[in-house]
């Protein structure tokens, strides 16, 4: 392979891929290399020549092949790719590969070629997947528990909410929670509270637990308990905040409320 002629590229080509090699711009391969097919029965040169998306490798699934086609179609059209897919070592074991596509450049003497390179990303996409579920656990319980989570992305002004969050904040699920439409909803008497606790803690980066009540669409008033805190940047500028609301009125009800309080711990 002209690109890896030395053996100190070569060298890197072998500890950095999977495999790595090229193919025309209609998808055969040309070249073909890498320490993956030191597990797998086929030796990789007797694919060249082989349409690259029908070889054994790729039939872990029905859609992988026209993925993998679909990718070297927008490689021969000058376009780079990069693409997650599952790489069928044998019948038993598969793995993830981040496969690369690169077109070439195209000379008078060189026809249209492009470089492909994949890496074996399975155990970080392992980790992806833990982390996934386990958040997708925690947002569980949290709904469980009737407890809403937001997220305020101060530098951009959005908030991203959970469902629970909106319902308790009478946002419709669909809709994107905005400050005025949180705030829409506050009890006039609670609003200058409320203003001024969320404020002092993005000047200051504190945590605040306020309870005030809301004002439902059909006139009913809730109490709803919300904790959060801002981080701040390295300039000491508010980034982000994030928090929880969950309604108390019951709690409320039998006297068992806290009065609204900010708390000034970084």
């Amino acid at each position: 392979m002209e690109f890896v002629s030395d053996i100190k590229t070569l060298d890197i080509f072998e500890n950095v891929f999977a495999f790595y090699g090229t193919l025309t711009a209609e998808g055969f391969v040309l070249n073909l290399e890498g320490k993956i097919f030191e597990q797998t029965s086929t030796d990789p040169q007797f694919l060249i020549g082989q349409k690259f998306s029908e070889t054994v490798y790729w039939q872990s699934s029905e859609h992988t092949p026209n993925i993998l086609e679909q990718s070297i179609s927008k490689a021969a059209k000058g376009e780079r790719s990069k693409t997650l897919l599952d790489f069928r070592v044998n019948s038993q074991e598969k793995v993830v590969i981040e496969l690369f596509l690169h077109p070439l450049p195209e000379t008078k003497y060189n026809p249209k070629q492009i470089f492909f390179c994949a890496q074996d990303v399975t155990e970080r996409e392992k980790k992806i997947e833990h982390y996934k579920t386990r958040n997708e656990h925690l947002l569980l319980a949290a709904e469980s528990a009737e407890i809403g989570l937001w997220f305020w992305e101060l530098t951009e002004d959005k908030i991203f909410s959970t469902p629970k969050c909106n319902e308790l904040l009478e946002i419709p699920i669909d809709n994107v929670i905005t400050i005025e439409s949180l705030l829409h909803i506050v009890h006039p008497e609670d609003l200058a509270l409320v203003e001024a606790a969320l404020r002092d803690s993005q000047l200051n980066g504190k945590e605040f637990h306020a309870e005030y009540r809301v004002i439902y669409s059909d006139g009913s008033i809730h109490w709803i308990s919300a904790r959060g805190k801002t981080y701040l940047d390295d300039e000491g500028n508010p980034k982000n905040m994030m928090g929880v609301v969950r309604k108390v009125t019951d709690q409320r009800h039998l006297g068992l409320g806290k009065n609204f309080t900010n708390k000034g711990s970084r």
